[in-house]
């Protein structure tokens, strides 16, 4: 009786020669199926994430959102071949390496031998970080000889999907980028600085050990999931879970985070580096306020953290610090509303953001406060925070002002309301 492994190659087998693939492609690819799964489709990495299914795609919503969109079940084997069949001929994870110069195309029709193709896919489609794994190739010609019928096979020992995400630890190779990293550890960039206080995420060297998750006691990233209600926003799914934006678009690969669906089933991972401080690096076409609205945070906050006077001033390369909060991480404030107040100033004026107040609060509406009602605020520290008043004299300048208690000329004009800086007058009563 066949295994249910052998069961499953051979439906896969069967799969993609129907769609013209030759069965020495379609072997190769299964050499590498049987070390990522062990061929088996509904299964996830280290039983937990962030990786799933027959080549664990990382993140798993490359998958899974995929499915759904195409009304299909992501734990079926017919559709993940469905999603392989669709990367491979929509230029979607197979690249041709300085190893092999193979396009996903000459892939499909290729008649080189299963061996060779299953290091071919190896190096274009799986590109792990250890590169040197020739008994994908052995398995690849066994399932050839298997399936093909060409010859008598010989039994290769079984093997157990591979676990990489079990150590808490990375070594640094030769050749390695912290983005490779954390493409390969489903993590992102921003986490693994932020656990291993890197403040410039190009300079990593050979050797230096890098912490794989949050905490410090070995525990583990748990794996959530959401499904997007009528109303959402991924600002407020972020705020909600104590994440940032950038996180879930990462974790699900997300290229537009004003594009998500009613019934969307997003990837959360919990002791996920929500908190603490994350490094970003400027690029082109960023602005202060995008960056601002991908953290959750306030542009006046970016502004303190980085000393930054011009908030339209920033440059490709350029290095930000961003602390967040997000409930735990600052002193407690409380706050009552006052007649006129809306949310929206009360956030400039602590530092914060909408988002966080909604989230700290359990507000589902923004635009519904009423005068009276308390609210908690947390300060990260960084942004005054405090509600001092003040009252300008003659001869005062915004910037002596702030000056005098510490804080910057953008803090006091984002409190306050104040449009321009220069106009400000005696006996005008402000919050430093």
């Amino acid at each position: 009786m066949a295994t249910q492994q052998e069961t499953n190659a051979r439906y896969i087998y069967s799969y993609f020669v129907n769609k013209g693939w030759t069965p020495q492609a379609v072997c190769g690819m299964l050499g590498n199926i049987q070390s990522e799964s062990g061929i088996v489709a509904d299964i996830w990495e280290s039983g937990v994430g962030p990786g799933y299914g027959l080549v664990q795609w990382t993140p798993s919503s490359k998958l899974i959102d995929w499915c759904n969109s195409q009304g299909l079940d992501y734990h079926d084997i017919g559709a993940q071949c469905a999603r392989i069949n669709y990367e491979m001929n929509n230029g979607i994870q197979f690249a041709p390496s300085m190893s092999y110069t193979m396009t996903a195309q000459q892939f499909i029709k290729s008649t080189e031998s299963a061996n060779t193709l299953g290091l071919v896919f190896l190096a274009n489609y799986e590109r792990p970080l250890n590169p040197d794994q020739p008994q994908r190739g052995t398995q690849a010609e066994y399932w050839y000889s298997l399936l093909s019928g060409n010859t008598t096979p010989t039994p290769v020992t079984p093997t157990e999907p591979s676990k990489p995400v079990t150590q808490n630890t990375y070594t640094v190779q030769s050749g390695d980028t912290l983005s490779g990293i954390a493409l390969k550890y489903g993590v992102t960039v921003a986490q693994l600085t932020s656990w291993n206080n890197i403040s410039d995420p190009n300079k990593i060297y050979v050797g230096q050990t890098l912490i794989l998750k949050a905490g410090n006691n070995g525990e583990q990233t748990q794996q959530k999931s959401y499904t997007v209600q009528s109303g959402d926003t991924l600002s407020g799914i972020a705020a909600k879970y104590g994440v940032s934006v950038s996180q879930l678009t990462s974790w699900n690969n997300i290229s537009d985070p004003n594009k998500i669906y009613v019934g969307q089933k997003l990837v959360l991972y919990s002791n996920g580096g929500g908190s603490g401080t994350v490094v970003y690096t400027v690029k082109s076409g960023d602005t202060l306020s995008g960056i601002a609205q991908n953290f959750g945070v306030s542009v006046s906050n970016l502004q303190t953290w980085n000393n930054i006077s011009n908030a339209n001033e920033i440059y490709a390369g350029q290095t930000l610090l961003i602390y967040n909060s997000n409930g735990g991480g600052g002193a407690k404030v409380s706050y009552t509303v006052q007649s006129g107040d809306t949310l929206s100033g009360i956030a400039a004026r602590f530092g914060v953001s909408v988002s966080q107040l909604s989230s700290w609060n359990g507000i589902s509406d923004p635009n519904k406060i009423y005068i009276g009602q308390v609210l908690s605020v947390y300060t990260s520290g960084y942004s005054g925070g405090g509600s001092q008043s003040y009252t300008i004299q003659s001869g005062d300048t915004l910037s002596s002002i702030a000056t005098k208690y510490g804080v910057t000329v953008a803090q006091l004009t984002s409190w306050n309301n104040i449009s321009d800086p220069n106009k400000i007058y005696a006996g005008q009563i402000i919050t430093v």
